[in-house]
């Protein structure tokens, strides 16, 4: 008998509104818009979402994406922040002033000694990692940073991505929570190979993307002009706005890689005990 078993793994990281918990939730917390010293231009940020090694007779055969956007707000009675976040869900939906890309990469040099940053830390690895992380090529930090970890960054510069890129996508085509999806995707090399699946994104600055020409009324009156992104963003613009501020940008991303294993298994006689688990 075929016996095909499937292999998911997906993103996770730190979030420091977990940190008095875990310290870890799904996805990657994207750091506030800064803009590059030396550039002078918005920075860039290059997630690996995570990657995978696959054998020849494997398949990858799935991708999930996940973006999110929160509007931080001050709570009066403990000066702490609280993120307000929701899932984009809107398939093309972007910031006015943002970009992204998916990447997906090949590799099929078998990996080196991964070299060591001075900056390293959970989920903040310098060039290539092992598990989900922001790479980091250069990075600086203020004397006081605003932030933990490296959500308190002032500039930065990415590396290059690894490997050959199989697919790039600037939208949301492979919904975090859609299955249904993952048959759109095979992916069966013939030698051993690393896929790499990254995310390059810009971040979006409040204090200088244009407002857009409606308010919050104007969207809660006609809910079905405008896509549920959009109505967020109306309500946390301008003085007034139905958030206390505007701090609405993007919050998390995450990645999920799915895998199968195709191995052929011999049938077994009546009696004999199964070597694997049924499927």
């Amino acid at each position: 008998m075929h016996s095909k078993r499937r292999h998911e793994v997906a993103s996770a990281g730190l979030d420091d509104f977990f940190a008095n918990l875990t310290g870890q939730n799904t996805g990657l917390r994207i750091p506030a818009a800064a803009v590059g010293a030396v550039s002078g231009v918005p920075l860039d940020y290059l997630f690996l979402l995570h990657s995978v090694d696959v054998a020849p007779g494997d398949a990858l055969v799935g991708l999930a994406q996940f973006l999110s956007i929160a509007a931080p707000q001050t709570i009066s009675e403990s000066s702490a922040l609280y993120p307000f976040e929701r899932e984009v869900t809107s398939v093309l939906w972007k910031f006015p002033d943002t970009f992204y890309e998916f990447i997906l990469t090949e590799d099929k040099v078998k990996p080196s000694g991964q070299a060591s940053g001075p900056f390293d830390s959970d989920s903040f690895v310098f060039e290539d990692s092992q598990t989900p992380a922001l790479l980091y090529e250069t990075v600086h930090f203020p004397a006081v940073p605003p932030a933990p970890g490296y959500l308190g960054l002032d500039d930065y510069s990415p590396p290059a991505v690894r490997g050959s890129p199989v697919l790039t996508v600037r939208d949301l085509r492979w919904p975090w929570t859609d299955l249904q999806s993952f048959p759109s995707l095979f992916l069966a090399p013939n030698a051993n190979t690393r896929f790499r699946f990254y995310l390059r994104i810009r971040q979006t600055n409040p204090a200088t993307r244009f407002h857009l020409p409606i308010d919050a009324t104007a969207w809660s009156k006609f809910p079905g002009v405008f896509a549920p992104e959009d109505g967020y963003l109306a309500a946390s613009q301008g003085a007034g706005s139905v958030l206390g501020s505007d701090t609405l940008q993007w919050w998390r991303c995450a990645g999920r890689i799915l895998t199968q294993s195709g191995k052929e298994l011999r049938s077994f006689e009546p009696g004999e005990a199964s070597a694997a688990p049924p499927c």
